[in-house]
């Protein structure tokens, strides 16, 4: 069985045998140096104890062994430092909508993907969206109030203003106008 081109192209990248690489990797995630070398060499486990702890001892003590774990150890510590960074959320803050929509999708995709949970978790992301589309808006009702009597109506003061005066005899008799 071949291994990827990236993994190759890492291992010619670092200067380091891709088994050596592993090793490395399992010695970060926790295992000893010598079940760490009994798993990248599977070949060596007929070996006695001590020849493994040397031949480990000797893969761990080179310079370019050393030098990718380190990188290793940064990037973790970098990565770890991002999560924490965006996790920083103060819990007596108020959340505006995109952080609790966020939220929701980041706790939505850590759940199993055919789960009731993660469809409950899925709905109220869907609600939360939704309510996103649809701003409150203030009421900017204007409300009038009408006088009692016509006469103190303000509107009716400037028409009649602008209307011409009629005169008593035309009032008594309701003449019509007419133009020929």
């Amino acid at each position: 069985m071949k291994l990827s081109a990236t993994i190759l192209r890492k291992a010619k990248y670092e200067k380091l045998p891709v088994e050596q690489m592993a090793m490395a990797d399992l010695i970060y995630l926790g295992y000893t140096d010598t079940d760490a070398y009994l798993i990248a060499f599977p070949e060596k486990k007929l070996y006695p104890d001590s020849v493994v702890k040397k031949y480990a001892l000797e893969i761990v003590s080179t310079f370019q062994f050393i030098k990718y774990s380190e990188k290793r150890r940064k990037a973790e510590k970098i990565a770890v430092e991002k999560i924490d960074a965006q996790d920083t959320i103060p819990d007596d803050s108020p959340m505006d909508k995109e952080q609790l929509a966020g939220e929701l999708l980041s706790i939505a995709r850590s759940l199993p993907k055919n789960s009731k949970e993660r469809a409950d978790v899925m709905m109220k992301y869907a609600d939360l969206l939704q309510m996103k589309k649809d701003p409150v808006t203030e009421e900017k009702t204007i409300h009038f109030y009408m006088p009692l009597t016509c006469d103190r109506c303000e509107l009716y003061q400037k028409t009649a203003a602008r209307r011409p005066k009629k005169t008593d005899v035309e009032d008594s008799y309701d003449i019509p106008d007419t133009e020929n």
